[in-house]
């Protein structure tokens, strides 16, 4: 009988430990995320005047050909436009969306690994509730990270254009320009300068995506394998 009576008992206090580890361990989530969204309302206000001085000063994306814009959201972040700062399920979008980029750069404190990310997708809902999308985009045209090259660190559409090309980003050809949007994924990885093929397979990889040719084979695929082979087949006469 004591064997019995002794198991239901053992069992219910392991039911009851768990129910309060569980407990414990939401509590100390809630917290954490309630610490990031005020940390999130005290900066915002700072992404979000930065944002609007570079709509005055900088590049907007008026300033792009319709095109060119389309192209930059086609290969970045495809549901910019209709998603809340973040996206799990487009085919390409990776984890990080252009506004969780803009995350990256302008907010404080860690944004990778197990506890950043969260942190990561917490702000970015913030900053798109606060930042309208086309004030998002300029200030990702104008910060976007593109390497060192010199050891100057390259922020932005216009310093890419003048450093690696040698012109502003209104002369640059279609080419050029996408030259620069392929390096946004790895700026490292896609130099034009120091991996030139790397570089170029990834641009003929972009052209097939835009020309519809290929799609990413599915969510993360951000480096475009989807369409690695239509990047490898023969140009097209005219």
């Amino acid at each position: 009988m004591n064997e019995h009576t002794h198991k239901p008992r053992s069992f219910r206090r392991l039911i009851r430990a768990g129910a309060f580890a569980f407990g414990a361990l939401l509590a100390v989530l809630l917290a954490a995320a309630l610490i990031v969204w005020i940390g999130a309302e005290q900066h915002t206000p700072t992404v979000v005047d930065l944002a609007h001085e570079i709509a005055h000063t900088g590049l907007t994306p008026d300033d792009l050909p319709p095109d060119w814009l389309d192209a930059l959201i086609a290969v970045e972040d495809p549901r910019f436009f209709q998603h809340p700062g973040v996206d799990l399920r487009s085919p390409g979008a990776g984890w990080t969306t252009i506004t969780q980029g803009l995350v990256k750069l302008h907010y404080p404190g860690p944004m990778r690994g197990l506890v950043g990310k969260p942190r990561q997708t917490i702000l970015a809902r913030s900053l798109d509730r606060a930042l309208a999308k086309d004030l998002q985009l300029a200030l990702f045209l104008n910060t976007a990270y593109f390497g060192q090259l010199d050891s100057v660190s390259l922020n932005g559409f216009p310093q890419a254009a003048r450093r690696y090309y040698g012109v502003e980003v209104v002369d640059l050809t279609l080419d050029q320009y996408l030259g620069l949007v392929a390096m946004l994924v790895g700026p490292n990885s896609f130099d034009p300068i120091r991996r030139p093929e790397a570089h170029r397979d990834r641009v003929r990889r972009i052209e097939a995506l835009l020309a519809k040719r290929c799609v990413p084979s599915g969510w993360t695929d951000v480096y475009l394998e989807g369409c690695a082979q239509e990047a490898r087949r023969p140009a097209e006469a005219p």
